[in-house]
């Protein structure tokens, strides 16, 4: 008989779930409990089905995983995304298997849910974990040192602290330049306080700060010491944004490099481009339901893929046989598969 019991929440104790995560992530539990008090808080997804739970004989919490419901923008194709997160066990139960029941537990509870794919970020000491439970690395992660020369004193922009009542404005700009870059997740109006709180209560290092010129917040960016994040901001006034981010000593770009901005940069000034991609670790995802995913991106695909794709689903095939045929590797995973020139990117920005 197991020694322990893993299942979905059927309610949830703020006390019990934030003490926990807080001994477990430390190393300061007071530091790391202001940090899950805001999460258990504000993030919008925090509801009994979203957490999957082991127990022992007793009943006392022994481990947990965490499903962030989102969704994830691929080619302006919006998929509901399970993001894991919060995976912790008690140090006296690790061994025994008691993370590997809760993953498969939470990929079946997704699977019943009809999520269309699910991500997480591992760390890396975790490398190879999750591909026993069918994650690849999907993610890179670029950076673009700037040398900033001959620009602009900056005059004419500022940048102050981003607020809740900036949050219609900056929503609006990110809808109309994110959707295009893969891997964005969607913003909501509750997604959007939960960060700024999130920033807010000391966990996290990015700082929100909104532009400002003589007419008014013009956009926004987010920065990371001297690493720039995220960014919205109409392209004319990127000569001035040059010099307000030398001002601010920023000279790193971690934006999509993809992003408007970061082909600005490579264009304009001279720049050492870094990247980094990891297989096994770091962002990983994978589909979930092949069903939902395939009839999201059937239009997308070229049409001698179309064929040979709906052969293997009228053959029952796998949806690794299907990849196969789409001349894509197993291990890169079925996103390559419809969007093999573009990947992943990912930012630093916490919002799980």
């Amino acid at each position: 008989m197991s020694q322990y019991t893993v299942k979905a929440a059927a309610k949830l104790s703020r006390e019990e779930v934030v003490d926990f995560l807080a001994r477990i992530y430390g190393p300061n539990y007071h530091e790391a409990r202001r940090v899950f008090e805001c999460v258990f808080d504000h993030e919008p997804s925090i509801l009994p089905q979203n957490f999957l739970m082991a127990r022992d004989k007793r009943g006392v919490l022994i481990g947990l995983v965490r499903i962030v419901d989102r969704e994830v923008l691929i080619g302006g194709i919006c998929l509901r995304c399970g993001v894991i997160s919060s995976v912790a066990v008690h140090p006296s139960w690790r061994g025994q298997g008691v993370c590997s029941r809760l993953m498969r537990a939470a990929l079946d509870n997704m699977r019943v849910r009809k999520f269309a794919v699910s991500t997480l970020h591992a760390r890396k000491v975790l490398d190879g974990f999750y591909a026993q439970f069918g994650y690849y690395g999907i993610g890179r992660y670029v950076e673009l040192d700037v040398e900033w020369k001959d620009v602009p004193a900056g005059k004419g922009l500022s940048v102050r602290a981003m607020t809740l009542k900036d949050i219609p404005v900056c929503r609006r700009l990110r809808d109309r330049l994110y959707t295009g870059l893969a891997g964005s997740y969607v913003r909501d109006a509750a997604h959007w306080a939960f960060v700024l709180k999130r920033s807010a209560s000391g966990g996290s290092t990015t700082s929100w700060q909104v532009i400002v010129d003589k007419a008014g917040v013009i956009g926004y960016l987010v920065r990371d010491g001297g690493r720039l994040v995220e960014l919205c901001l109409d392209e004319k006034h990127f000569t001035l944004l040059s010099g307000l981010l030398c001002r601010e000593s920023v000279s790193v770009i971690k934006v999509h490099p993809r992003h408007p901005f970061f082909l600005y940069c490579r264009r304009s000034f001279n720049t050492s481009f870094r990247e980094r991609f990891a297989l096994d670790g770091g962002y990983m995802g994978r589909i979930i339901d092949a069903d939902v995913f395939w009839q999201a991106f059937k239009p997308l695909l070229p049409e001698e893929h179309l064929l040979s794709a709906d052969t293997a689903k009228e053959w029952g095939c796998s949806p690794a046989d299907i990849r196969a045929l789409l001349g894509v590797e197993a291990a890169s995973g079925a996103f390559a598969a419809c969007f093999p020139d573009r990947g992943f990117y990912t930012s630093p920005i916490d919002e799980f």
